[in-house]
């Protein structure tokens, strides 16, 4: 079963807005500051019934005790993945698995081209398919289709190493990280894909800080869950809905 998630700071307002509009997970930002005020970010988290997932900063200087404190996190909330991108992967994501090999490190995709996606896939240990990077970067804005099927191959070939989802509402115009009801038709579609091969894991609804506000996630979570009732009865079993 996977999760529908939204993605936010850890601040305490952040996991209430979550809650009201029914999210079941949430993943983090972080940057330096938040991660060395991991136990503060836990207690709040623990108090809502959501999976987490964490997101290792993407800059920054980071010691051997930032790095246990990253592990700690991600342990102290039961952390799905910890997504990196592949510079801070390079950097960082020996001296974490140094730490604690038990860390499912998922690397996302960035601005590759058509023969690079594949090698990404192939080169890392755990991956975090940013479907918005492929259809922008990988594809140029390419057709829907071309899309669909980049996705199902990954599920196909590397499916048993994706450890997260980030799927925002892109509608090939450039702009960058918005709700996924933004584009309904890519919501169904890939959404019925990560069903259909027994995906787990989150789900993320990667948009903008700016669109963290209830009527934004309400829209998100209502596309959701009319995907998900028009599935068939046997087909929902592989979906964790939301905690109501």
């Amino acid at each position: 079963m996977f999760s529908f998630a939204t993605k936010f700071l850890p601040c305490e307002s952040g996991f209430h807005l979550a809650r009201q509009a029914g999210f079941p997970a949430a993943e983090f930002w972080l940057d330096g500051t938040l991660v060395a005020d991991w136990r503060r970010i836990a207690e709040i988290a623990l108090r809502f019934p959501f999976r987490y997932a964490l997101h290792f900063p993407n800059k920054g200087e980071f010691q051997a005790d930032d790095l246990r404190d990253s592990a700690d996190l991600y342990h102290a909330i039961d952390s799905s993945a910890l997504v990196m991108h592949p510079p801070m992967y390079e950097r960082y994501g020996a001296a974490l698995l140094r730490i604690d090999p038990s860390l499912r490190l998922a690397i996302e995709n960035g601005i590759l081209n058509p023969q690079q996606l594949p090698q990404w896939a192939e080169t890392y240990p755990g991956l975090t398919l940013d479907v918005e990077h492929v259809w922008k970067y990988t594809l140029g804005d390419g057709p829907l289709e071309d899309l669909l099927s980049e996705v199902e191959s990954i599920l196909s070939n590397f499916g048993h190493k994706l450890y997260h989802v980030h799927l925002p509402g892109y509608q090939c115009d450039g702009q960058e990280q918005h709700p996924l009801y933004f584009n309904p038709e890519l919501a169904r579609a890939v959404l019925t894909l990560l069903a259909d091969h027994g995906y787990q894991q989150l789900v993320v609804s990667e948009a903008n800080q700016e669109f963290q506000t209830r009527e934004h996630l309400r829209r998100d979570m209502d596309l959701f869950d009319a995907w998900h009732a028009a599935r068939p009865t046997n087909a929902r079993r592989n979906v964790r809905t939301a905690v109501r």
